[in-house]
């Protein structure tokens, strides 16, 4: 497998005349066009490029001299945070970086977390789930309160730290997220709000047609079959997840991934079928992605 070396540049813009901040931002444009493969990172997209911001991103590794070329004669003051971010990634899977203990061998379908929120002589089984303990309105479809049932939703809202953090992040940024997305599997769906109510939300008739044309960009690539549609009424009633949540937190444009397969493999999916996944998948979010950009609120 050829990997792609990749190189973060960032390029601070600031205390700068106005008449410059301006062509500075025709350069990053510039960039972003004509080397093709640059990932803007932060802001993540160019249109986004503002005067006095710092911007990242990342370019292939044949492209470097030409984009370091095209800032130096520009005189764009630029720094390269990370020089070869192929290399870090691979550390990560390094058997002599990682820690010990760690196997990539060892297999758990149990989607739960551990967790403290009751002591432990009381309970055989201490786990909730991280998605469904979100705090949204009263659901007509409640979740189990024994901490050993398999969709055990935690003690109270937000219980769990990682829900927590990140539901204090999204309040905490909300003027700027337009779109919410989460990625599960399996089923090959395509959901939005709600889940833990069969009432539709009032922006449904956009959610359903983005989560058709969503679908459509995914076929096209290996013809996979997504369905799309509400959570209670497409898959199953849930109550705590962080669609709905996102969703009524005023995240207009909030879905839910379940990935392949439809149950013939399940959760074991084969790896063969994970890139395909991927490159399928991520046809549907650029598709959401750039219809969200096209339509701002």
């Amino acid at each position: 497998m050829k990997f792609v070396v990749l190189i973060t540049i960032s390029i601070t813009i600031s205390h700068m005349h106005s008449l410059k901040t301006q062509s500075y931002i025709y350069i990053c444009s510039y960039i972003h066009l004509a080397l093709f493969q640059v990932d803007f990172w932060q802001p993540d997209y160019v249109k986004q490029v503002k005067p006095k911001m710092q911007v990242d991103f990342r370019v292939e590794a044949d492209k470097v001299l030409e984009a370091e070329h095209l800032l130096k004669e520009n005189k764009v003051d630029y720094e390269v945070l990370i020089d070869n971010l192929q290399t870090a990634l691979h550390a990560q899977f390094d058997s002599k970086v990682r820690s010990t203990g760690h196997s990539y061998e060892k297999y758990n379908t149990w989607d739960k977390v551990k967790s403290k929120s009751f002591p432990l002589y009381q309970l055989d089984v201490l786990a909730s789930i991280v998605k469904m303990a979100f705090d949204i309105l009263p659901s007509i479809f409640p979740s189990p309160l024994l901490p050993c049932d398999s969709t055990y939703c935690g003690s109270t809202p937000e219980s769990e730290k990682e829900t927590k953090a990140l539901a204090d992040f999204i309040r905490e940024h909300l003027s700027t997220i337009k779109a919410y997305l989460t990625i599960h599997s399996y089923s090959q769906l395509l959901l939005f709000p709600y889940s833990y109510t069969y009432a539709l939300p009032k922006d449904y008739n956009e959610l359903n047609t983005i989560a058709s044309a969503a679908t459509e960009q995914l076929a096209s690539l290996y013809n996979t079959k997504y369905v799309y549609g509400p959570g209670a009424t497409t898959i199953y009633p849930a109550a705590g997840g962080s669609d709905d949540w996102a969703y009524d937190q005023g995240i207009k444009y909030s879905f839910t991934f379940e990935l392949r397969d439809t149950g013939n493999y399940g959760f074991l999916l084969p790896e063969s079928q994970i890139k395909p996944t991927c490159e399928e998948t991520l046809l549907a979010v650029k598709y959401i992605a750039s219809y969200v950009l096209d339509h701002l609120y």
